[in-house]
């Protein structure tokens, strides 16, 4: 046990350092920890709402209901990893999250494990990927324009020359 405390301040620390946000949940699903980027990124505090169990966290979090309502969903399907991109929509707009879980090893209560979820604010990456293929269609579409239009231009520079060397302007017009 004395090794165990002096490994929590360890913990804590790097957990604090982690840019992911870091969720856990004991075996009755509740919510056991978090570290300060989880709260940072979902813009709730979640140290003060340790101990509540996934339905009052949606209850309580509406715009982030969704998070809480695939993890529980997933704990379900207990000792398997799991990956899955959520999109929560709130006031200020979507936020993209990519999130990872896995099972804890057993509490020591029988048949109850707990579950970690880490996840990344993926919404700037979202953008940009959509803005980048925004761009792409705009580079295709401007070159089927443009595609067309070289074949006329050609012939019109063609005619030009020839009618260059025809006697006065007028006639060559």
């Amino acid at each position: 046990q004395q090794q165990l405390e002096s490994q929590r301040p360890y913990l804590e620390t790097l957990l604090g350092r982690l840019s992911a946000g870091v969720i856990a949940f004991d075996g009755n699903r509740r919510l056991s920890a978090s570290n300060r980027s989880a709260s940072e990124i979902l813009g709730s505090e979640l140290e003060s709402r340790h101990g509540q169990t996934l339905s009052e966290l949606e209850a309580e979090l509406p715009e982030i209901a969704a998070l809480f309502d695939v993890v529980a969903g997933r704990i379900n399907d207990a000792h398997e990893d799991w990956r899955q991109e959520i999109k929560l929509e709130r006031a200020d707009g979507t936020l993209a999250l990519v999130c990872r879980g896995s099972s804890l090893p057993d509490s020591g209560e029988p048949g109850l494990t707990g579950h970690v979820v880490v996840f990344d604010d993926v919404t700037m990456l979202d953008q940009a990927q959509r803005q980048a293929a925004w761009a792409e269609l705009a580079r295709r579409l401007a070159h089927e324009v443009k595609n067309p239009l070289t074949p006329i231009r050609l012939a019109a520079e063609r005619m030009q020359l020839r009618l260059s060397d025809v006697g006065t302007p007028d006639q060559a017009r």
